[in-house]
């Protein structure tokens, strides 16, 4: 468990990897109420999931992972791979964090994914009615998404900012599959930035919900970043794309 030393804004990161041929689904609680949830399997490897939240919290809470209810297949967590990570961010800059409330389907290309169920929004700068974080203040910001996929099916999606692309996500498996990005950039003041179907590729046009979030902050102004991305369609040796 982690204790809560002070009041503040907190950032949690879980990976949980699945023994192989298996699946789990866990989940990340304050003081025993849901914050965030992974589902970790492929059907015949080993299965990553992750998640990213964050939430405000009181001096005295506690925060852990544990097995969602009895949803897994063997109720094992493979080791070394598997984490659980956090801190405070710092005091007044921009967060939010949100997830679906109900799964999506019958999708079209490029439609927007509304994550309707807020889990905090300092500054109120997300907009759970259009799914689109305005960006107040210029800086570096961060910004990550976990999309799974419907049972048996894939799915392709992408983060967007007013100035483009920021980062793709895929998501598929012989049962559900999880798939998370994450992404720095440097945001000018007016930006909008939002999570997307990339095109109309994957077997079945579907978000699970729950599961699927959308999260970012603002970096303070004394914290050295960077973000890059591999180039081009097909597999390449290094990472010549950077954004920061």
């Amino acid at each position: 468990m982690f204790f809560v030393p002070r009041n503040g804004t907190y950032l949690f990161y879980v990976n949980i990897l699945s023994e192989s041929g298996n699946f789990i689904e866990t989940e990340l609680v304050a003081n025993g109420q849901r914050l965030g949830l992974m589902y970790s399997g492929s059907g015949t490897y080993h299965g990553a999931g992750s998640n990213m939240v964050i939430v405000n919290l009181s001096t005295g809470d506690n925060v852990w992972v544990r097995i969602h209810g009895n949803y897994t297949s063997d109720g094992d967590v493979h080791c070394c791979w598997s984490t659980f990570s956090g801190f405070q961010l710092a005091d007044g800059e921009a967060a939010f964090s949100a997830s679906l409330s109900q799964s999506l389907a019958n999708m079209v290309a490029h439609q927007t994914i509304v994550f309707d169920h807020v889990l905090v929004n300092d500054a109120h700068l997300y907009n759970a009615a259009s799914g689109m974080f305005y960006v107040k203040e210029p800086g570096l910001y961060v910004f990550y998404t976990t999309i799974l996929s419907e049972h048996g099916s894939s799915i392709e999606t992408e983060i967007m900012s007013s100035r483009g692309h920021l980062s793709h996500v895929y998501s598929g498996g012989d049962r559900h599959g999880s798939g998370s990005n994450l992404v720095i950039a440097e945001m000018a003041a007016g930006d909008n930035v939002w999570v997307k179907l990339h095109a109309a590729y994957g077997s079945q046009l579907a978000v699970h919900y729950g599961w699927s979030t959308f999260s970012g902050f603002r970096l303070a102004e004394t914290e050295i970043a960077f973000s890059a991305r591999l180039s081009g369609e097909n597999n390449c040796s290094i990472f010549p794309t950077v954004f920061v």
